[in-house]
């Protein structure tokens, strides 16, 4: 092979080892970034600054406007200026609504704020007074007070939220000066011994204002108790109360303490449709009820009882301050269906006849009346106390003991558990404390024995939950919105974005609608944000690759690429030097050539010269 040949040949080679090592790197070049593309964690783009907007302390700023018409009957309105009486009723709510000055003060909000407590809650009252013929100023005279006189006096009204206030006429026999009787269907009377502007105003303002402050006050505790570890009576009995959910389940049990002594049996679905149905089907705009029931035989308690045979009482009983115990997680059977909503229990016991009859001592000894106790956020317990002797004497005959509770029978007993659940959902009673009166005022209250919870409450109970949900929701979101920007790994998918996106409009939506007085669609808004920020919160997808950051590729890519990458760059380095070299010995030798070409042309022209 010639010399020529042999450079082409080498040429040839050089070229080919470079478009190999090249194209190699192209595969690189290329390949990684499609790599890390294709390998990247999808985040949807979240709305920060619609979610940033709510840690603002005036965008918290909850007011409820309360609709008062006042109603007076003819007999009294013909002789009664109407519109000047509505604006001094308005001017008396306008300059004593302490909680309803909340002025939306504006402060700075640093990037670590976080949700001040209590919140910023107010009631603005707006009155409208007017008469009626429907009936006269005596009627108290012609009907007692009872659950039928609520209905004697509801007016046909297209506004549901609207609370009614009637002035009526005392009885002469009557010892007090007034009497407020607060009805079951958002009424409150006014009876009255002289009926005039002063009296009207002053027997009803102070005290509707009163009844709104001590909501206002549960409303607030029920934020504060969160920070706040006081063990007075008003915190231990909010810490009873279950956290709102949109469901709930509740199991009913019947624990039969030994079957050798009784064998029974209850007719616990007719009682609660009987007994609860009704409370159930008026609280289903708030919470729905999954309902299950069960009878366990033997079904011991890990509580001894005491003896006492005090005052020829022979009795067991249990202390108070053992209760807690009381329930036997190892041996009862309390599991509820699979389900994320809140399980609520209440158990019928029935103690074995060694332990009969058994009853329940307060802290003072006494023997509790009711022989039934509440477990916070838990349930409750009834230990029946009428079945303990009479059972336990035919026992001792030789008798074998089989007994049906029927649905009379479990009246008392259902009472008590609704009372339980009453308490267990943060449904409070509307009471006055005689402080809060003025003298020689009494005050009667209504209660609806067909729903368990009259209007007033179930107003109260919607509006708490509804500023619990704002709250919690606006803070759910503030969470999520942290932990995504927080996290650049953890996943977002479009439906967490819609989600998210959606409990916003649902906030914007409640706060624009509270002005309105709608409770029922305001808690509706809520309780949609409320559910929707969670359901974004706590979704399965956004944790899939949380555990799997930059540096876990890293670590399982390097001991791939490392060693392919090392003998391509030295190869690649060696290429470049070998063409650097050859570059500069072909520079060389055309310098030398281009020399010889000079000098030869340089002695050609001196001979030319010379001869």
């Amino acid at each position: 092979m010639s010399r020529k040949e042999r450079e082409l040949y080498e040429k040839h080679q050089v070229s080919n080892r470079l478009h190999i090592i090249g194209s190699i790197w192209l595969v690189f070049l290329i390949g990684i970034p499609i790599w890390w593309k294709t390998t990247e964690v999808y985040r949807a783009s979240l709305p920060y600054k619609e979610v940033q907007k709510w840690q603002n302390p005036n965008s918290l700023y909850i007011n409820f406007s309360i609709q008062l018409s006042y109603v007076l009957p003819n007999d009294i309105g013909k002789d009664v200026n109407i519109d000047l009486l509505n604006k001094k009723i308005q001017s008396e709510f306008d300059k004593n609504n302490v909680i309803g000055n909340n002025s939306q003060e504006s402060s700075p909000v640093d990037d670590d704020f976080e949700y001040t407590y209590p919140p910023k809650i107010g009631f603005s009252f707006n009155v409208n007074t007017k008469s009626t013929n429907k009936w006269n100023s005596d009627i108290g005279l012609i009907k007692d007070i009872d659950e039928n006189f609520d209905d004697l006096l509801t007016l046909d009204t297209k506004n549901d939220d609207e609370y009614n206030i009637y002035i009526l006429k005392q009885k002469e026999s009557a010892k007090s000066f007034a009497d407020i009787y607060i009805g079951k269907n958002k009424q409150f009377m006014v009876f009255l011994k002289e009926l005039t502007e002063e009296n009207i105003i002053k027997y009803s303002v102070p005290i509707i204002i009163n009844l709104f402050e001590n909501e206002h006050t549960d409303i607030i505790s029920s934020f504060t108790e969160e920070r706040e570890e006081n063990e007075s009576k008003e915190e231990i009995k909010k810490m009873r109360t279950f956290k709102y959910a949109s469901n709930y389940q509740i199991l009913y049990s019947l624990f039969n303490g030994n079957v050798n002594d009784y064998i029974v049996n209850w007719d616990i679905e007719k009682a609660i449709k009987s007994y609860f149905s009704p409370f159930f089907e008026t609280l289903s705009l708030i919470s729905k009820f999954e309902i299950s029931s069960q009878i366990q035989n033997f079904g011991t308690s890990p509580l001894s009882a005491k003896y006492s045979n005090t005052n020829d009482n022979a009795h067991y009983y249990l202390e108070t301050k053992n209760l807690g115990h009381f329930i036997n997680s190892a041996e009862w059977n309390l599991a509820s269906p699979v389900s994320t909503a809140p399980p609520i229990n209440f158990i019928l016991y029935i103690p074995p006849i060694s332990q009969s009859p058994l009853y329940i001592h307060d802290s003072k000894g006494d023997i509790l009346e009711t022989n039934a106790f509440l477990i916070p956020r838990w349930g409750g317990i009834v230990i029946d106390k009428n079945r303990n002797t009479t059972d336990a004497e035919a026992n001792t005959n030789g008798n074998s003991n089989y007994y049906n509770y029927t649905v009379n029978d479990l009246q008392p007993i259902m009472e008590l558990f609704l009372d339980q659940l009453r308490s267990l959902l943060g449904i409070n009673e509307i009471k006055f404390l005689p402080t809060d009166l003025p003298r020689n005022v009494r005050v009667l209250y209504s209660t609806d024995s067909k729903r368990g919870i009259t209007s007033w409450e179930l107003d109260q109970l919607l509006r708490k939950r509804t500023v619990q949900n704002l709250i919690n929701a606006s803070r759910t979101l503030n969470s999520l919105a942290k932990l995504v920007g927080s996290l650049s790994n953890m996943v977002v998918l479009d439906k967490i974005q819609e989600k998210v996106l959606f409990a916003l409009e649902c906030l914007d939506n409640a706060y624009k609608e509270i002005n309105g007085g709608n409770y029922k669609q305001v808690f509706l808004y809520s309780k949609n944000a409320l559910v929707a920020s969670e359901e974004a919160f706590f979704d399965p997808t956004m944790v899939s690759m949380l555990y799997f950051p930059d540096e876990h590729k890293y670590a399982v890519y390097m001991p791939l690429f490392l060693p392919i990458s090392v003998p391509l760059a030295l190869v690649l380095k060696e290429e470049f030097k070998k063409r650097k070299k050859n570059k500069k010995e072909k520079e060389n030798n055309e310098a030398v050539v281009d020399n010889k070409e000079k000098k030869e042309i340089i002695e050609s022209s001196t001979k030319e010269v010379n001869s």
